[in-house]
């Protein structure tokens, strides 16, 4: 069972078409093909949403790619078209350097051309302009001080959004003409201010909501200088045009075909962003529930709150396996994996893990390393871990939870 969910995962990652996404996107918007186009694409699947555009009829006269270190690229970087690499998920240096590049690029726009901007996962971490008021230590500071007490993605993005000259719809008042903006949202029912913290969309938060969201979790930054974002209202704002091209439940409604081809009945769950705890307890509660042949799907960011300084090396779906893998029945398995290839620190997916697995280790080895926040090794040492690399998608994580069948004592 656990070889078929491994495989069940790889095949979803490999169904995933961002390039697809884009080109057909641009074919269906009525407007004539612009004049003069300068794309941008930011984030771990920037390189194929670019290829999308550049196989499209637009005349793309320069265009810029930002991805992380390892992301596969095949583009071809010349004059005309430039790759960047920057780091993923802290900041450093050269997402400096990119998010002045791509502002750069947009300030370089003329009324009559289109700025053609494409955001997936990662594109928060990988491009960063820090506001006057704010240097790229502090920004680091305020980073770790959220990461550390547990703030949601939609509450980290509320802060960086108003400290950015690029995120929060910077990057449309940048440019001199119209933006286009085609989005793959990595963030469970998030809107497009939410997807790479909106550099070119309208943000209905303020500078009060992000300056809560300080005080709740980093109270020792509270008082730092803040900036408004783009709002509905401003002139800028009714220059760009934006749409969400994939969304993480598409992750779950692959996941659940795949499952169903290899022999499985697969029901698709809810989207979860609950604590790591909290799904633990409702995956041991559904793996006693499930009958014969079934399993379930569900896409899922689930918070963990770790502290940088004292854990290992590890993630949320590999944490999440070795909690729920004692809870698991003998016929049952569960697969949980980062769509991006990178589960937290570790070089893993994510893990793979049943009750067998569970007997076979160590159960004070285990405690020991789900206390650390370090089960990366683990995972390794046990043969659980999911090894993929970096996929080039940023979907949020898969939840796959299954139950033998009765016939052959595997599905």
């Amino acid at each position: 069972m656990k070889e078929l969910l491994v495989q069940a995962f790889r095949e979803v990652l490999r169904s995933l078409d961002f390039e697809a996404a884009v080109r057909e996107g641009i074919a269906r918007l009525p407007d004539a093909p612009p004049r003069r186009v300068l794309a941008v694409a930011i984030g771990k699947a920037a390189p194929a949403m670019m290829a999308g555009a550049l196989a499209s009829p637009w005349n793309i006269e320069r265009a810029l790619v930002v991805c992380p270190d390892g992301t596969p690229c095949e583009l071809a970087a010349g004059p005309h078209l430039q790759v960047l690499r920057a780091s993923h998920p802290l900041p450093d240096a050269r997402s400096v350097e990119a998010g002045a590049r791509i502002l750069q690029l947009a300030e370089s726009t003329t009324a009559e051309d289109l700025l053609l901007v494409m955001v997936s996962g990662g594109a928060s971490a990988l491009a960063c302009a820090p506001h006057p008021g704010i240097d790229f230590a502090m920004k680091l500071d305020v980073t770790h001080a959220l990461l550390r007490a547990g703030a949601s993605i939609v509450e980290f993005n509320t802060v960086r959004r108003h400290l950015s000259r690029l995120k929060g719809g910077g990057l449309t008042r940048a440019a001199r003409g119209p933006v286009v903006a085609f989005l793959a949202s990595d963030v469970i029912g998030g809107k497009a201010h939410d997807i790479g913290s909106g550099p070119t969309a309208p943000d209905p938060t303020s500078v009060d909501d992000a300056r809560a969201v300080l005080q709740r979790y980093a109270p020792q930054f509270a008082s730092l200088e803040l900036v408004p974002s783009l709002a509905a209202s401003d002139e800028a704002a009714a220059r760009e045009r934006h749409f969400i091209v994939i969304e993480p439940e598409l992750l779950a409604e692959r996941g659940a075909r795949a499952l169903e081809r290899a022999g499985w009945s697969a029901k698709v769950l809810p989207p979860s962003m609950a604590p790591v705890s909290e799904l633990a307890d409702d995956y041991a509660r559904l793996a006693r529930s499930l009958a014969p042949g079934q399993a379930v799907v569900r896409v899922a960011e689930p918070s963990l709150e770790v502290d940088p300084a004292t854990a290992g090396r590890g993630g949320r779906s590999g944490h999440l396996a070795a909690v729920i893998a004692p809870r698991l029945p003998r016929d049952v398995a569960f697969l949980a994996g980062a769509s991006d290839g990178a589960d937290g620190t570790s070089s893993a997916a994510g893990a793979v893990v049943d009750a067998a697995w569970a007997a076979a280790v160590d159960p004070s080895r285990r405690a020991e390393h789900i206390a650390r926040f370090d089960t990366a090794a683990l995972h390794a040492g046990t043969g659980s871990a999911i090894v993929t690399g970096p996929s080039g998608v940023n979907l949020c994580d898969l939840h796959l939870l299954v139950r033998a069948t009765t016939s052959s004592g595997a599905a």
